[in-house]
């Protein structure tokens, strides 16, 4: 406002801002204070208290009024500086409102600068040719687009669409890379608003082309990479309902062939897609693929506990023997498990005899007490208490890790080490895992848990040869 009062004087301005509010009475209660800028005070206090539907016609009246003062500014400042300050100016707007003034965006900066550029005849058959209902290009080559807003979005978006069908062939002057150059130097937040839903797509042919290809390539690699994982839940259902007897002799070749080969592919595009190497993503891209890396991770870690249930013949275990110290394993153990206790604000408690050994394979061993531990922070609820003791129990170590979670009925107790029985969500082989490995020590595993009083699980293992 400030600049333009240089050149046509305040008062022309403020007649300006008072036919705006005529048209838009939403805007009532702004003005041009002394020192020559809009003053919208009174607009802010109340925008908080405003429905979805007030804000969007609040940003339809300011996206007018700034409209307006274009025009005026045109008349002495080359358009194409007036699109880039108003860019800049339209980055600052707070997220929420953002989308309201897209189609500012799409009209006076995206494809006003070129229609300024006709003269004569060239403007002339453009306002002619371009007629579509909301949407007209004054004589000097503004255009005037409010009108759409009374329509749904996917409407506005046909509608633009068709404008710039109708443009193109009359503008000519390889407009279709200008126009693609202006998109891309657009600011990020601007960007992600306009790609995120089909609009891409329908941009009329030689408007952003590879971004059209790599959409369409992530889409399509997006599709696939969700039946890959449908895949894999239904292999696990498989698995879970399969007899171990049955099972044991395919089990490998199942996890290689339906398991870990696809799953592989998928963690490897996808990792492709997070660092945006298949090209830039928007929100919601991100978002899916944020998901989607989450659920590898959990289905790895299933895959590896898989792996391990040839076990279950407690013969087929490789044991590399060993006397350790329990308080090593542990502060490991502790440090792992450490992040998903402080999650949940649980208080977990350790308490250890000095100098405390155990005779077996220290890797196994730490997978089993970690395995309990696990377990024990999954089932405690919010702000419960975990407490992991040992002491020397005659030849043995006596591990017990007791908790003050849901517990477990009477009747579910002998089956929780079985493979692939879980209570609740899980595959089930945590325990089942934990329990092998601790029977192939020659020692021993089993729990004490009513229902809503917690439970305490006990392992028996040697302390020496």
């Amino acid at each position: 406002i400030g600049r333009i009062s240089t050149f046509i004087g305040i008062k022309g301005i403020k007649t300006l801002l008072e036919d705006c509010i005529e048209k838009y009475p939403i805007l009532f209660g702004c003005y041009i204070g002394i020192d020559e800028k809009l003053n919208t005070k009174a607009v802010e206090e109340s925008v908080d208290e405003l429905e979805e539907k007030r804000i969007e016609k609040l940003c339809e009246a300011f996206s007018y009024l700034l409209t307006k003062l274009i025009d005026l500014y045109a008349a002495f400042v080359p358009y194409g500086d007036i699109a880039k300050q108003l860019e800049e100016e339209v980055n600052k707007l707070d997220k929420r409102i953002l989308k309201y003034f897209i189609p500012l965006i799409l009209f006076k900066v995206t494809v006003e600068p070129f229609i300024r550029e006709l003269k004569g005849e060239g403007l002339k058959k453009l306002r002619i040719f371009t007629d579509i209902e909301g949407i007209y290009i004054t004589r000097k080559g503004g255009i005037e687009f409010h009108k759409i807003y009374e329509y749904e979005d996917s409407i506005k978006e046909e509608k633009f669409i068709k404008f710039l069908h109708r443009t193109i062939p009359t503008i000519g002057n390889n407009i279709e890379k200008r126009i693609t150059d202006i998109f891309r130097k657009m600011p990020n937040n601007i960007k992600e608003e306009i790609y995120k839903y089909d609009f891409i797509k329908k941009l009329p042919r030689g408007i952003l082309e590879e971004e059209k290809i790599v959409l369409m390539s992530k889409e399509n690699l997006i599709d696939e990479l969700i039946k890959r994982q449908n895949k894999l839940e239904e292999a696990y259902a498989r698995l879970a309902e399969a007899k171990i007897g049955k099972m044991k002799s395919d089990f490998i070749d199942i996890i290689a062939h339906e398991l870990k080969t696809p799953l592989t592919a998928i963690k490897t595009y996808t990792d492709l897609l997070r660092k945006e190497k298949l090209g830039k993503l928007n929100k919601l891209q991100k978002e899916k693929i944020d998901k989607m890396a989450k659920n590898i991770e959990r289905l790895t870690k299933l895959i590896d506990d898989m792996l391990q249930i040839p076990s279950i013949d407690v013969k087929e275990l490789e044991l590399r023997k060993e006397i350790f110290y329990l308080k090593d394993i542990m502060s490991k153990i502790m440090e792992e498990v450490n992040e998903m206790a402080l999650e949940k604000k649980q208080n977990v408690e350790i308490e250890l005899e000095n100098e405390l050994t155990v005779f077996g394979d220290k890797n196994l061993i730490e997978k089993a007490i970690k395995n309990i531990v696990v377990n024990a922070i999954k089932y405690t609820p919010e702000n419960g208490s975990i407490k992991i003791k040992a002491n020397r129990d005659g030849p043995f170590t006596h591990i017990s890790i007791k908790d003050t979670g849901k517990g477990i009925s009477k009747e579910y107790i002998e089956r929780i080490f079985e493979p692939f029985y879980s209570l609740e969500e899980g595959v089930g082989l945590g325990l089942a895992i934990a329990k092998n490995i601790v029977e192939s020590h020659d020692g021993k595993i089993w729990v004490e848990s009513e229902k809503g009083k917690g439970s305490n699980f006990h392992i028996l293992l040697r302390r020496e040869k």
